[in-house]
């Protein structure tokens, strides 16, 4: 089985019936860090855990020096979802698991 974006979850919020997605930065804006891996190899049977901090950020304007400012906000109340993409037998597959922020 092939993971896709197995260290960067994919969380959408639902916003009048559309699914909006949730940014979130890997570090902060124009620090030099490597990108997650894009995909990994994983055993079937074998369980992941992800962990989120219920925040969205993002890149905003940049100052004098250049650099820009790293936007860092709680999510509000809502329906979320967390999309996971894989693949098995080259065959890709999506799931949605659905859960509420009150």
């Amino acid at each position: 089985m092939v993971l896709y974006s197995p260290s960067k979850p994919k969380i959408q919020k639902k916003e009048q019936n559309n699914w909006r997605t949730i940014r979130i930065l890997n570090c902060p804006c124009d620090a030099p860090c490597n990108a997650p891996p894009a995909k990994i190899d994983f055993p079937e049977g074998r369980k992941i855990t992800f962990k989120w901090d219920q925040k969205e950020s993002y890149c905003g304007k940049r100052d004098k020096s250049g650099i820009r400012e790293t936007i860092i906000k709680e999510v509000s109340k809502g329906t979320y979802r967390l999309v996971t993409t894989y693949k098995i037998d080259n065959k890709k597959n999506i799931t949605y698991n659905e859960f509420i922020i009150n």
